[in-house]
């Protein structure tokens, strides 16, 4: 797919943080699309940018899994399954907040983890869904209201990539 009018075939970000954009063809003078966290150096990007694959996720730890996510080559687009962590302090604790979760269909497990003396009863619900930043956000909201009743945190999340096939 062409890029899309008005959208960037090279683009660089800048130290500042701020990601600078031309249409090389026609010459266009840089204007600011975006301010996304970068490295620290000048980076010239070459591609094919149209508006579905241009996102711009936050800098906190789930922008930064989906930034990974896309470096790897990740097409973002796809649904997928997506393990979502909830920790409880003790296992019926941990098996109520997973009986309300499979009651609406999610595939949900449960089971002790050594690795957090506080928290050692881990709930993996599963949601289909399309990783997009605000769907997880909003679904650890979800998750992080029903766990309030037990004394349970959210404790991340992730995924298999979905790579493109070319």
């Amino acid at each position: 797919m062409p890029p899309l009018p008005g959208l960037c075939s090279f683009f660089i970000a800048s130290p500042d943080l701020t990601v600078w954009a031309t249409d090389l063809p026609g010459l266009r003078p840089w204007s600011r699309i975006a301010e996304i966290a970068v490295s620290t150096s000048l980076k010239l990007i070459e591609d094919c940018v149209t508006k579905d694959e241009l996102m711009i996720h936050p800098n906190d730890a789930d922008g930064d899994a989906l930034r990974r996510l896309e470096a790897d080559g990740d097409i973002l687009t796809r649904p997928r399954n997506i393990d979502f962590a909830v920790v409880f302090a003790d296992a019926n604790s941990a098996e109520q907040f997973a009986e309300h979760f499979r009651a609406l269909g999610h595939t949900v497990s449960v089971e002790a983890r050594e690795t957090d003396g506080d928290f050692p009863w881990d709930v993996i619900v599963v949601q289909h869904m399309v990783p997009t930043y605000d769907g997880i956000k909003n679904f650890e909201d979800l998750l992080q209201s029903v766990a309030d009743n037990w004394g349970g945190h959210n404790d991340g999340w992730g995924c298999f990539a979905e790579p493109s096939s070319a």
